[in-house]
């Protein structure tokens, strides 16, 4: 692939100035913490910019760099483009990258230097995909150096964090520090952000709940039996509707709470909220686009209503794919849309129910991707119609565990699949549970002749369902690490900048059946929001957990025992292949052949430490552990030294099949130039 070509429209000019197509933000409203600043989806005005006294090299707070152009150093040497595919990447001469956000697959992104002293990175539609953390210090400036280093400076010129470090190139020099100095504060009034090495600061929830089951709002077995009044043999009325939704969504969220789950997201079927199929008939066929519409905004407005009362989080999703029998397909979750997604029941292409959800501006998860309704449409040479790895604004997470199912097949392999190609894909856990399900539709066709409650001529019927699995020890949920979970006045089920969803979107997550621990790499928490700069030296892993801590509840609500210490702990690292730091571990026969990209290291388990209720471990990964090599250029003098950019992902399994996997750790690659002598 040739280097992108990148043209300055409408520079300002100050001096030797140059700023390209920048434009000043007028920014309100109350600043959050580091954590959910990096996602927080909140709007912004642009005015003209000004550029009377502001320094070369320099976006001062309120200026951002357009899609398709760029910023370059007080000497012209070095550029910071703000890539047409939404990739910011700093360019030395020659045009060799020397760092970028990894952030490509975002078309028509803007980076803006915040007046509350965030650099954010903003895809269309104001959403965020990348960010530097550092709200909280107004007056925060941009800095391109003439030594290649690309800094963010509190007023003062105190320097906050280092985005870019400088070249080392020998033919610059220049001062940038490579150590941000802790000479300024957090704001006093700042709390706390949550501590990814305390396990309590993780908060439990499930990613993929159906309050309404296999069935509509007109006709539901649920509220057959417990909504006075409900009909048998005919469609309920709106209001009759609404009772039934009320009954359901509070159903979930009582028993989510007495389970000891902090949130749910409600993954309505897209399909069968459209259908109205009280029995196994023909009526099955008969899809309504706007009666789905009206009951996933009606589970939307009860799910607000009802989460402050019952203190769980409820957010209100969907799941997008076909049901047996009449097509197969894989299955995809919104965790977010501004509205119902159309679904009907012959929506079984994978890629073409993606591009819906991409053009309503959702993102989500693959659900059930070794079970159930397997996913297919992993690469171009699985499904040719559309495949995830084409739509990485969407495909924000896979569930790694599902129902009651460890990773089983090639889940994780797929998974690291998708990684390896550069989409940032967190670890979701889904406990799929349902207040009704169909007989015999999973596995389709059935088997053998179900007896009990489901004999074979009542396939297709509704019959109660599992919700009373919901939380319980063995079934899959997530972990996010957020603040203010518990949903007060005015809360808005389907609100972008949820905390929930922000930590779900910046894949700040862990997948469990059970357990939690607490995940750092250097410090930091896992999340596609922000790239660990690489160190030559190593990076530090810490794992925490409670020895002591307690069983989640079985289906009546009784915990019994404890999970223990861990029995086995992984390390999954992998080389991202993309063009600019020439990550070359695929093959030019089959470039889906990724195999040689990744790689595992056990951490020994005879280290453990203990500090209080919490035993930790300490692991040091080495230059060693990621791959580096080296290319001739730029000139004949020079070679450069690439480290392809890299994820990091942590396995960590306990006794009697319990465990957490983490979502992945990115750390920056690196470019370094070399004299040949």
């Amino acid at each position: 692939m040739q280097p992108r070509k990148f043209c300055t429209l409408s520079a300002i000019t100050a001096g030797s100035l140059t700023l390209a197509a920048v434009a000043i933000t007028a920014s309100s409203g109350t600043s959050q913490t580091a954590t959910h600043a990096a996602l927080a989806a909140r709007t912004q005005s642009f005015l003209l910019l000004n550029s009377t006294g502001t320094p070369p090299g320099q976006l001062s707070p309120g200026q951002q760099i357009t899609s398709g152009t760029q910023i370059a150093s007080p000497d012209g040497k070095f550029v910071l483009q703000m890539q047409s595919d939404g990739n910011l990447v700093l360019r030395a001469p020659g045009n060799i990258p020397l760092g970028d956000t990894h952030t490509a697959g975002h078309d028509g992104t803007i980076a803006v230097m915040q007046t509350d002293g965030n650099f954010v990175l903003r895809a269309p539609g104001n959403i965020p995909v990348w960010a530097s953390g550092t709200d909280g210090h107004s007056g925060t400036v941009l800095q391109v150096q003439d030594d290649g280093g690309v800094v963010l400076y509190a007023p003062g010129h105190q320097v906050l964090h280092v985005i870019f470090p400088a070249s080392p190139d020998p033919r610059n020099s220049g001062s940038t520090p490579t150590v941000p100095p802790a000479t300024v504060p957090a704001p006093a009034e700042a709390a706390a952000d949550p501590d990814p090495l305390n396990p309590a600061d993780w908060s439990p929830g499930d990613v993929h709940v159906h309050s309404l089951g296999d069935a509509s709002l007109r006709d539901n077995l649920d509220c057959r039996d417990n909504v006075p009044g409900f009909p048998t043999g005919h469609a309920a009325t709106k209001d009759q509707e609404q009772a039934c939704a009320t009954y359901l969504v509070n159903k979930v969220l009582t028993t989510a709470k007495s389970h000891g789950l902090k949130w749910v997201i409600l993954s309505e079927h897209g399909v069968w909220m459209g259908i109205y199929a009280p029995g196994a008939d023909a009526s099955a066929l008969s899809y309504s686009r706007s009666e789905a519409a009206g009951e996933w905004q009606t589970v939307r407005d009860t799910a607000s209503a009802a989460a402050p009362t019952a203190g769980v989080r409820a957010l209100i999703g969907e799941e997008i794919g076909s049901a047996p029998p009449l097509t197969t397909s894989g299955h995809f979750s919104t965790y977010y849309s501004s509205d119902y997604v159309a679904n009907d029941q012959y929506d079984n292409s994978e890629g073409k129910f993606l591009q819906k959800v991409k053009t309503a501006g959702a993102w989500g998860a693959i659900n059930h991707p070794g079970t159930g309704s397997t996913w297919g449409c992993w690469y171009t040479t699985d499904c040719p119609d559309g495949v995830a790895s084409s739509f990485p604004g969407q495909v924000k997470a896979v569930e790694v565990y599902t129902a009651n199912v460890k990773p089983i097949g090639d889940v994780l392999t797929r998974w690291d699949g998708l990684l390896d190609r550069g989409l940032k894909v967190a670890a979701v856990g889904g406990g799929d549970t349902h207040t009704v399900k169909r007989c015999n539709v999973d596995p389709w066709p059935p088997a053998h002749i179900v007896t009990g409650d489901c004999p074979i001529w009542r396939t297709l019927q509704q019959q109660i369902g599992n919700t009373d699995a919901l939380g319980t020890d063995g079934r899959a949920r997530t972990y996010v690490l957020a603040e203010n979970i518990t949903p007060g006045g005015g809360y808005n089920s389907n609100d972008a900048a949820d905390p929930v969803r922000t930590a779900l979107a910046s894949g700040t997550t862990l997948a469990s059946n059970g357990p939690v621990a607490g995940v750092a790499i250097d410090g930091k928490a896992p999340t596609s929001a922000s790239y660990l700069p690489y160190s030559g030296s190593g990076h530090t892993v810490q794992i925490t957990w409670d020895p002591a801590q307690a069983k989640a509840v079985n289906s009546g609500g009784i915990s019994s025992g404890t999970y223990g210490p861990p029995t086995s702990i992984k390390l999954v690292i992998g080389q991202i292949v993309d063009n600019t730091y020439r990550g070359d571990c695929g093959h030019a026969s089959d470039p889906f052949r990724h195999s040689d990209c990744v790689h595992a290291v056990d951490v020994p388990l005879d280290t453990v430490t203990h500090s209080g209720n919490l035993d930790k471990i300490t692991y040091q990964l080495n230059a060693s552990d990621f791959k580096t090599f080296t290319l001739p250029g730029p000139g004949s003098g020079f070679s450069t030294q690439y480290t392809p950019t890299a994820f990091v992902r942590v396995e960590i399994n306990f006794a009697d099949g319990r465990g957490v996997y983490s979502s992945p750790f990115y750390i920056q690659g690196t470019a370094t130039q070399i004299p040949n002598f």
